[in-house]
């Protein structure tokens, strides 16, 4: 049998990654400005005067053919361009570019579930850059298309794999026809954009959390203008205080977004018992939720909280993160790991936990009226660890430590060790409590929906 060889340029070169466009084809943008062309009044209006000179016969025509025309220019919208009267179905379609680890995947999980119970007879469709969500998203009945993320592909760039996002997303919403879209991701791709119809029948939307309450930003306005509105929960921190630059599209304010309602969480005991901790003898349970650091180093955040830890009798710690080889052996038998959002771990569980100033984790044990040590990473540029911690630290449900030394880390546990002062914690964090804003974001997507 032969041996079977690459296929190579005349250079010796692998070949590269093809395009998922033709080369002939034209490209997303140049197409969509193509369509706003055909659709101008004047591109209209001269084949409309050119045709009648071919055929001399429908110049008579000619005034009538103009009022139709003018009629149909009053009734256009958009920028020189005729709104498209193409059809959209009871369909909502959610483009989600997060893995299922994260807490973005379980905040569009949780609209489109809310959304499927308000109106049963809704195709929900998702589109994603990360098959790792595909079961459960099929398990709770949605249909699913998947491109794995770039970084799957060797050595593919970003502009082949924006051409296959881009067909993709084409085949999908050419075969769906939805009424609307959600985007929910820190930056539009290019191919989705690409893919984004004239059709302003189809109400674009970006779900983004923080992404306009930093000043400036470096996503083009052009990008944002191309969606309808934006949804934004709301933060313990301001999002009111203006963007710093000017874009056209909506603004929708909304609670945050949980997957599950209060009510759906079991009781501390359950929640306690399904990790194999018991109630009795006053044993501490701790959620370690730091997603950075050397769990066995004693320069690192995770590592000094753990060895610290270690030294406290009675304490248990459960750690949102992949299971790693821990070096002290009086620590080894009172950990455990689980990575995984914040939604699928039991929180009634805890009595404590320390987190960063990430959304989520502040949200969350607030939620749930966890007294927390929030150690707030100012490196993570967007995020506003620094400014949520100070908040929260205001309002009494948490000590923050910036940069915290050895003593610093030592004292806040002394503190949460004390029954009273997590009691005091837990009654702030309950004040500061939102809404599920997953209901207001159904209902508002729904309102949208063709009556």
């Amino acid at each position: 049998m032969g041996v079977i060889k690459h296929n190579q340029n005349m250079k010796g070169d692998v070949v590269q990654f093809g395009s998922a466009i033709a080369e002939k084809s034209i490209d997303g943008t140049a197409q969509k400005e193509l369509d706003k062309i055909r659709a101008s009044f004047s591109f209209r209006l001269g084949i409309l005067i050119t045709n009648s000179f071919k055929r001399p016969w429908l110049i008579p025509l000619i005034p009538f053919r103009l009022i139709f025309l003018f009629k149909q220019a009053f009734l256009s919208t958009g920028e020189g361009g005729r709104k498209e009267e193409i059809a959209t179905r009871l369909c909502a379609l959610f483009f989600s570019s997060h893995p299922k680890q994260s807490y973005e995947f379980y905040k569009t999980l949780a609209i489109a579930k809310r959304m499927k119970l308000m109106k049963p007879n809704l195709e929900i469709v998702f589109f994603t850059t990360y098959p790792d969500g595909f079961g459960l998203l099929e398990k709770e009945g949605f249909s699913v298309y998947s491109i794995p993320h770039k970084k799957s592909y060797q050595g593919m760039d970003s502009k082949t794999w924006n051409s296959m996002i881009q067909k993709s997303l084409e085949v999908a919403l050419r075969v769906h026809k939805p009424y609307i879209l959600l985007f929910d991701g820190k930056f539009p791709y290019r191919g989705m954009l690409n893919a984004l119809p004239v059709n302003q029948n189809m109400i674009k939307t970006w779900l983004k959390v923080d992404i306009f309450s930093v000043k400036g930003t470096s996503l083009p306005v052009e990008s944002i203008n191309l969606f309808d509105a934006i949804l934004q929960p709301k933060d313990i921190l301001k999002i009111d205080e203006g963007y710093g630059f000017e874009f056209n599209s909506d603004v929708v304010i909304c609670d945050p977004i949980f997957n599950k309602d209060i009510d759906d969480t079991v009781s501390k005991a359950e929640a306690r018992r399904k990790y194999g901790i018991g109630n009795g003898n006053g044993r501490l349970f701790g959620l370690i939720d730091l997603q950075t650091g050397d769990v066995n180093s004693e320069t690192s955040n995770i590592g000094r909280c753990l060895s610290i830890l270690g030294e406290m009798d009675d304490v248990h710690l459960f750690i949102n993160r992949k299971e790693e080889y821990i070096e002290d052996a009086r620590l080894r038998n009172k950990i455990q790991f689980q990575e995984g959002s914040l939604d699928e771990i039991n929180l009634n569980a805890f009595d404590f936990a320390v987190i960063s100033g990430k959304y989520q984790s502040i949200h969350d044990t607030m939620r749930h009226s966890i007294p927390t040590l929030c150690v707030p990473d100012s490196r993570i540029i967007g995020e506003r660890q620094v400014e949520r911690g100070a908040i929260a630290a205001e309002n009494d449900f948490s000590i923050v430590l910036e940069k915290p030394h050895t003593r610093q880390l030592k004292a806040a546990f002394q503190r949460l060790a004390d029954y009273n002062v997590r009691k005091t914690m837990s009654k702030a964090a309950k004040t500061q409590c939102f809404e599920n804003g997953s209901y207001q974001v159904a209902r508002w997507l729904l309102d949208q929906s063709p009556k």
